[in-house]
């Protein structure tokens, strides 16, 4: 972790990473949580909020932002562990798996993986639900993140030197305009996909798969580090906030399901109750500490390598034991 991340690290966050990922492995068991995989739209929103704090500081300080620097820093975080899971998943999959078929979806899915397409790859391919053998299904999201990685940096210092003239008040104001509007489009972007809207072939897949109907997940993220709420309004409410946003994302993880369209409006409870709960943990010491609690901050201290790991395990697991769901645990 580097001085910068240091700088910005909430135990409380961490927490949310945490509750995230249980959302994810209790889904993906099988053994209960039917719409548990709006942790996925919590971890975009986490991420949306602690890149644009890191790379904001970077402009503030500077001037720029370093592309350099914060490729290069992902590419540390990311890669090493990826190409772990990576290699024993290929590994595995030689023992494990059909060489009629099987295998071959696996490496083209490992190579998809590789080069953060993933999503594309699995969207060209085939529907999501019906990939149930594939071990690097999950990957889709770790895709979608890093395109919009790719995005970010450069929008933002373009926003940035475009505002130059004004001072560093109004450069935030007009930044968090411009995000605004494009998550916005973003979000009724996604809405027509999710109900069949022929934007695009295939809309509902594209609608799930594809970045320009997920943007906005990370805006919300990217508007709190922009124009982080008045503390004295969200410590006088903190309560209702914080109790509102908990129910927002345990209502979506319980009642939504597989063939909800998603993400449409839905999405709407998980994205906007993870960004409450880091409204609230930003203003309010005593439920920053409720969410840090430590095994929820511990488990999103590993919850990258446990979200890399959990599926292949899973698939290997119901592959040699089909008939015990609860090994995915």
């Amino acid at each position: 972790m580097s001085d910068a991340e240091k700088d910005y690290f909430r135990r409380d966050v961490q927490g949310l990473r945490g509750v995230a990922v249980l959302l994810v492995v209790i889904y993906h068991s099988g053994v209960g949580l039917p719409g548990g995989f709006v942790g996925v739209d919590v971890f975009f929103v986490i991420s949306g909020f602690v890149i644009s704090q890191l790379l904001l500081r970077e402009l503030q300080q500077t001037g720029r932002v370093s592309l350099r620097d914060f490729y290069a820093r992902r590419a540390r975080r990311l890669l090493p562990a990826l190409a772990l899971v990576t290699i024993a998943t290929l590994a595995f999959s030689i023992l494990f798996l059909s060489p009629f078929g099987d295998q071959q979806e696996v490496v083209r899915t490992s190579q998809a993986t590789t080069l953060f397409v993933a999503n594309a790859y699995l969207f060209l391919e085939n529907t999501y639900f019906s990939l149930a053998g594939n071990p690097f299904r999950h990957m889709w999201s770790l895709a979608i993140e890093e395109q919009f990685y790719l995005i970010l940096p450069a929008a933002l210092m373009i926003g940035w030197k475009l505002t130059k003239r004004f001072n560093e008040r109004r450069q935030l104001v007009v930044l968090g305009v411009g995000v605004m509007v494009v998550s916005l489009v973003s979000f009724a972007v996604g809405v027509a996909l999710s109900f069949g809207y022929r934007l695009t072939p295939l809309p509902e897949r594209f609608a799930f798969f594809g970045l320009p109907s997920r943007i906005w997940e990370f805006g919300v993220g990217v508007l709190l580090a922009i124009a982080p709420l008045r503390a004295k309004f969200i410590k006088k409410f903190s309560a209702a906030i914080f109790l509102t946003s908990s129910i927002a994302i345990i209502w979506s993880a319980l009642q939504l399901e597989s063939f909800t369209p998603f993400p449409g409006y839905v999405a709407l409870a998980p994205v906007l109750g993870t960004g409450g709960l880091i409204v609230v943990g930003q203003n309010s010491e005593r439920f920053s500490k409720i969410l840090a609690w430590s095994p929820l901050a511990r488990l999103g201290d590993l919850s990258y390598g446990w979200y890399l790991w959990h599926w292949p395990f899973t698939v290997y697991c119901l592959t040699i034991w089909p008939r015990n769901n609860a090994l995915a645990l």
